[in-house]
């Protein structure tokens, strides 16, 4: 997580897949439905800052608003020269900022800046015309055409050069495959499941995840023919496993698993191409992006493991392990103390030491009788635990004159809440 005024980006760079930019690789990643562009998918993610850049054409030099939407924190820039920032309120929430841009005739480079102190991590832009109408620009992801001849692109890449992207990559796969690994370390710390349904679908997403990590660690081309031969056979049959444990489980995961697999064989291909060429900038990044891709696509398969194999599962196990207990009860004859035959015996839950609540707040302020009888009715019939206000301002609006039982404005305080609370 760098300093906000650390410069990464210079004004003149372009962003292009595969562009290596301190240790880092440009990759394609794609918005969901709702617009939100997910970087979780990058990798690992704790306090971190991302980059995110696109090539935006406009007709003419013209006026728009940039509608911005992050989780945490987001600054921009157009063509180089900051435009502005939004920092979110709470978590991610589409459209949250209106920033004012003016786009140069021709193709623009808009880049945000995002960070993340934890948990999600990403952004949501689109762009409107003044009036607030949705406008349609032509977009890219990768160099535009008119500027696909920059000497950036077309850059010789030597032998350190070469060296390094591949060392990169393999630090990347190396992590996606760890990722993998701890997923099926921590179901098999788990133990013994309660729930039978749950321990199936354990079973079946281990299974998954575990041929997932091998494919990825069969990545990266051997140095030696005989040791290549080896790792061809070791993917093949790991990819196999793959398609056979999603034949067996979710059919969600099945379109994006096909896609990781269709995108592992063009990874595998990257180490023999450029190792034994003499590649441009541009020509490496397509091909490091590949794999990069491929890696963007396990971490989101990842991601969606536990809820396409576990939700419900998981929930009929946790209620098992964290809500339930076994006891006997024997039931006898009052006067023999025999064990009573064939006893019919109900059960009825009146408690339970599970926190279940609300916020008490509108107790006691219903004009109506019938309504203030009504709301405590449904509160004590809902909940077992209830919050009540302590604000300062309300209960102490002189120093040292504090009222628990009327604050300022002559409405219940919270010690006759608390008297009705433990009545309940």
């Amino acid at each position: 997580n760098l300093a906000a005024d650390r410069q990464i980006f210079d004004a003149g760079d372009l962003a292009f897949e595969g562009r290596m930019t301190m240790g880092r690789l440009w990759t394609v990643v794609t918005a969901r439905r709702d617009g939100f562009v997910d970087l979780n998918v990058l990798g690992p993610t704790g306090n971190e800052t991302a980059l995110a850049h696109v090539y935006l054409f406009s007709e003419e030099k013209k006026e728009y608003r940039l509608l911005l939407g992050c989780d945490d924190t987001a600054v921009v820039f157009l063509n180089g020269k900051q435009v502005g920032q939004a920092k979110s309120s709470g978590s991610w929430k589409a459209d949250a900022e209106r920033i004012k841009i003016t786009l140069a005739k021709g193709w623009n480079r808009l880049l945000l800046r995002v960070w993340s102190e934890s948990g999600q991590f990403g952004f949501s832009a689109r762009l409107t015309l003044p009036d607030g109408r949705p406008a349609t620009l032509k977009s890219s992801a990768d160099v535009p055409e008119p500027l696909a001849e920059d000497r950036q692109l077309k850059r010789p890449l030597g032998a350190e050069d070469v060296a390094e992207l591949l060392e990169l990559l393999d630090t990347h796969i190396s992590s996606a495959a760890f990722l993998a690994g701890r997923m099926v370390r921590t179901w098999d710390e788990e133990g013994p499941a309660l729930d039978r349904g749950y321990e199936a679908a354990r079973a079946r997403a281990r299974s998954y995840v575990e041929s997932l990590r091998q494919v990825l660690e069969t990545l990266p081309a051997a140095r030696e023919a005989k040791a290549e031969a080896a790792r061809r056979a070791k993917a093949e049959a790991a990819r196999a496993s793959l398609r056979a444990a999603v034949e067996a489980g979710p059919r969600q995961l099945a379109e994006r698993t096909q896609a990781f697999l269709d995108q592992s064989r063009r990874a595998e291909r990257l180490w023999e191409m450029v190792r034994f060429a003499a590649i441009t900038a541009g020509e490496a990044g397509r091909q490091a992006a590949d794999v990069d891709q491929t890696l963007v696509t396990a971490r989101s398969l990842l991601a969606a493991v536990t809820a396409e194999y576990l939700r419900s599962p998981l929930l009929d196990e946790r209620i098992l392990t964290y809500r339930t207990a076994e006891f006997t009860v024997r039931l006898v004859d009052r006067e023999t103390g025999e064990p009573l035959d064939e006893a019919e015996v109900t059960a009825e839950q009146l408690s339970h030491e599970f926190t279940f609540g609300g916020n008490l707040f509108a107790w006691g302020q219903f004009p109506d009788a019938e309504d203030e009888r009504r709301y405590r009715e449904q509160f004590a019939r809902l909940f077992n635990t209830a919050v009540v206000p302590m604000y300062w301002s309300l209960i102490e609006p002189v120093e040292g004159q504090a009222d628990y039982t009327r604050d300022r404005h002559g409405l219940p305080g919270p010690e006759l809440m608390i008297h009705w609370c433990r009545s309940q």
